[in-house]
């Protein structure tokens, strides 16, 4: 779940999804 959640938060900061 923390994985999860990095690879999230590295993508937001990335590129802006909307979840």
């Amino acid at each position: 779940m923390k994985q999860l959640l990095q690879i999230l938060r590295n993508s937001h900061q990335k590129a802006t999804i909307s979840f």
